[in-house]
């Protein structure tokens, strides 16, 4: 639910970002910080019990969720800004997505080996420690991405459209509804599989 609203603010704000490190590569320099500070928190054991416990586990996970959206939502669109060719379009999007979900099954599978070759107890913030490393890691891809990836010059005038001349093409565009559908199956699918993938290596 939270996403649901953050993205679409997102997407919105990014879309209409201006800056000398570009429209959406600028974001890859200034939220991996606070992005991994909050990654690491959640990972956190505090002294909480009870309501506050819950109190304190919603905020870092809103706080994530929405810096996670605000670096992911322009990463995600940077691929269309990079080249006008579809093509090559496809491809980025390819391999940005293997490469992700080929770090998230090294996350998985490295994150006890981690554990145990640091000495570290899963009862005494062993977890948290692995956060912390894995946000450093992560703050380092960022920063290479930031240097590796780069903007075309906009040379087209955008159109503008408001919001109830939006909805009413979304309302007849059959296809972006296919691909809502085929989207919601496959993040489905993909919960399904990270939810049980820790059981298969345990």
């Amino acid at each position: 639910i939270w996403d649901a609203i953050t993205d679409p603010i997102m997407g919105f704000l990014a879309n209409k970002t201006r800056s000398r490190f570009g429209r959406y590569r600028v974001y890859l320099l200034f939220v991996p910080i606070p992005l991994g500070i909050c990654y690491t928190l959640m990972f956190f054991q505090p002294s909480f019990t009870g309501l506050s416990l819950l109190l304190w586990v919603l905020s870092i996970q809103l706080l994530y969720r929405t810096f996670f959206t605000v670096g992911n939502i322009p990463y995600s669109a940077l691929s269309s800004e990079m080249t006008k060719d579809s093509h090559e379009r496809s491809k980025l999007a390819a391999y940005r997505m293997f490469l992700g979900y080929a770090g998230a099954m090294t996350v998985s599978v490295l994150t006890g080996k981690l554990m145990l070759a640091m000495n570290w107890s899963a009862t005494e913030n062993g977890y948290f420690y692995v956060g912390i490393t894995l946000s450093v890691l992560a703050t380092l891809l960022f920063l290479i991405s930031y240097q590796t990836t780069f903007e075309l010059p906009s040379k087209v005038e955008k159109q503008n459209f408001n919001v109830a001349q939006v909805l009413k093409m979304l309302k007849i565009n059959t296809p972006f509804w296919q691909l809502c559908g085929f989207i919601m199956l496959g993040m489905s699918g993909v919960v399904i599989f990270y939810q049980s993938l820790s059981y298969f290596f345990k």
